[in-house]
């Protein structure tokens, strides 16, 4: 089940432990949300969780059901639109930096982690990007991730549709 925790603003009726329980009693045994970078690092270098994501993580702890969290979307203090994959070296280490924390804060509860949501969907890949942004932030991303927490399962390029290709040649 994909729970969405991160957008409890948008649904403050959103409850985690009716959720994550009756998830429990139906017999799942994943789930997959995301704690979004702008939502994590609110002021540049200040990283804290937010209490629905923390309540999450800790009732699916408690139920035994695996999580899969996304490192998700752009931060505006960095690149400007959540929409946008980072692609400058600032924008790359300041991913980096979340990732980080995000994984120093959560591999009590989580090992499996997704770079990113659906890379391929409108304003995702940059415009006029190919998919080299995309490409270059897993490189940067996956070994923060695996520093931080080797057991770490790490997978990316989630994608949605197929994106219409063209020969130019």
């Amino acid at each position: 089940a994909c729970n969405h925790f991160a957008w409890a603003s948008w649904q403050p009726e959103r409850d985690a432990e009716t959720l994550l329980s009756l998830m429990d009693k139906s017999g799942m045994g994943w789930t997959r949300d995301e704690i979004l970078w702008k939502n994590f690092e609110l002021t540049k270098g200040d990283y804290k969780i937010l209490p629905i994501n923390e309540s999450a993580l800790d009732i699916a702890k408690k139920y035994g059901i695996k999580q899969l969290l996304i490192l998700a979307y752009g931060n505006e203090l960095y690149t400007g639109t959540t929409a946008h994959i980072p692609s400058t070296t600032t924008q790359i280490n300041a991913f980096c930096n979340y990732a980080r924390q995000f994984v120093a804060d959560t591999k009590d509860r989580v090992k499996y982690y997704e770079i990113w949501n659906e890379p391929n969907t409108s304003g995702a890949f940059n415009d006029g990007d190919d998919g080299t942004n995309y490409g270059n932030l897993v490189k940067a991303v996956y070994p923060v991730i695996k520093e931080e927490n080797p057991d770490a399962y790490v997978m990316g390029y989630s994608a949605t549709g197929l994106n219409k290709v063209t020969d130019k040649a």
